[in-house]
């Protein structure tokens, strides 16, 4: 079932694409970016998934969080008009990102989905990365990396205050992976700050997830195991 192309107003913040983007994702809708047309602006689709998730098996706090989320992007819309304006699409390594973002990490400090699924399959006790997840907490219910943590979203200064909170105890040494997922990654507000963080830290096995377009495009689609948090 294919929806028709939306036109948002004056939605230019990367928070603002997330959490929309995010809502939609965790409960089984996939979105992708059509084909570049004109400078800074990238047309959406947005599609029902096949065999996509439901809203059924959510807590109603979950719920209640969601039509929040959608109330907020809702009065967002409604005070302006124009497009959501995406920039270029994700990048596959190191670089500048579109919304004028620097990527903190280097080419050798990214890994890829297919690389990490079997290095999570092969590894076992300390060997294993410890995954850490920085997206939106609605996108870590609707579904993560087995046994990713959570400590908050990156963009945040709770989330970033307790990822750092938690890291303190750490051996600098750990092989971390973190990721978001919630929307193009060049357009991502989670996963630099978190990245940042934790590399001032002085953790010297730190590593980002490349995860171009979502979460469930690029790692639950293809096959990658996930789980879901409990709901009550």
């Amino acid at each position: 079932m294919r929806l028709t192309p939306l036109t948002l107003s004056a939605v230019r913040r990367s928070e603002a694409r997330c959490s929309l983007l995010g809502l939609l994702v965790s409960t089984g809708w996939e979105y992708d970016e059509a084909v570049l047309r004109g400078r800074g602006t990238v047309g959406l689709r947005i599609i029902l998934a096949a065999g996509g998730k439901r809203m059924r098996g959510l807590k109603a706090e979950t719920v209640r969080v969601m039509l929040s989320g959608i109330l907020v992007v809702v009065i967002g819309v409604c005070a302006g008009a124009g497009r959501i304006v995406f920039g270029a699409g994700a990048k596959s390594g190191a670089g500048a990102a579109a919304d004028g973002q620097v990527d903190p990490w280097t080419a050798a400090q990214t890994v890829q989905p297919a690389d990490l699924a079997k290095e999570l399959g092969d590894s076992k006790g300390a060997g294993k990365p410890t995954v850490i997840c920085v997206a939106p907490h609605v996108l870590y219910l609707g579904g993560h990396i087995p046994d990713a943590l959570y400590h908050g979203p990156g963009n945040t200064t709770a989330g970033i205050d307790d990822l750092k909170k938690w890291a303190q105890a750490e051996p600098r040494s750990e092989n971390i992976v973190i990721y978001c997922g919630c929307c193009p990654m060049d357009h991502c507000p989670n996963l630099r700050p978190a990245f940042v963080a934790l590399r001032d830290m002085g953790f010297t096995h730190l590593r980002a997830l490349i995860i171009p377009t979502n979460f469930y495009t690029d790692w639950v689609k293809p096959g990658y195991p996930y789980e879901k948090a409990p709901t009550e």
